[in-house]
């Protein structure tokens, strides 16, 4: 499963990773790679499902202010 944070105005990779189950793992390890502000980031949309609702990710994104948006 490969994770990928981009920048919705001009789709640049600002962070990325990939691991081999779809879980919370791979998607912290794309936010620590990000070279960019993350208090910046305003929305974390995942369209890979609830999994991705869960208090590790919760937490991380209440740190750095960030919305969340599902499909």
């Amino acid at each position: 499963m490969q994770n990928i944070v981009n920048r919705n105005f001009d789709r640049e990779i600002i962070g990325y990773s990939c691991g081999e189950n779809k879980d919370t793992k791979p998607v912290l390890k794309a936010f620590a790679t990000i070279n960019h502000p993350i208090d910046k980031i305003q929305i974390f949309h995942s369209d890979r499902g609830r999994e991705f609702k869960n208090k590790a990710i919760d937490d991380l994104l209440k740190t750095f202010s960030v919305d969340r948006s599902l499909s």
